[in-house]
């Protein structure tokens, strides 16, 4: 019995997180980026490793061309994780977003330029320059 409380417990606090993930994920494809927002911005201060949350809070932010938080909270990301190339790249996009061009590619090419060597790495810095449709950046 005690086996069984502990289990429910301990599983309590993943099940609040799904539950929150699928809302963020509903309020963000109906286009209310506000409220994902805040609710991504919590699950990605809960799972600080977890870049899809981190990924989808700064897409809200670009979404509402709350650049200024943005930049804050991606800037604070890569303080806090310096190896995580992804960041360079979430950094690229925010100076797309204000049309700076320049600025993005140097983001950009700092990505690529900090990767270890890491075959996981490599892979996972590829594919996020795929999704954003940036093919030979993916390629390099």
């Amino acid at each position: 019995m005690r086996g069984f409380i502990f289990a429910l417990l301990f599983s309590v606090p993943f099940l609040v997180n799904g539950q929150t993930a699928k809302l963020a994920q509903r309020y963000f494809y109906d286009g209310e980026y506000e409220k994902a927002a805040e609710l991504y911005k919590k699950l990605s201060q809960q799972n600080a490793r977890n870049d899809y949350y981190f990924d989808r809070y700064t897409d809200c932010l670009l979404q509402l061309e709350d650049y200024v938080t943005a930049e804050k909270a991606i800037s604070k990301q890569i303080k806090l994780f310096p190896e995580n190339v992804r960041l360079y790249v979430s950094y690229g996009k925010l100076k797309e977003a204000q049309y700076e061009d320049e600025a993005a590619q140097e983001y950009y090419s700092k990505a690529i330029n900090r990767l270890t060597g890491n075959r996981n790495q490599i892979i996972r810095l590829a594919n996020v320059f795929s999704t954003n449709s940036k093919y030979d950046l993916a390629i390099a």
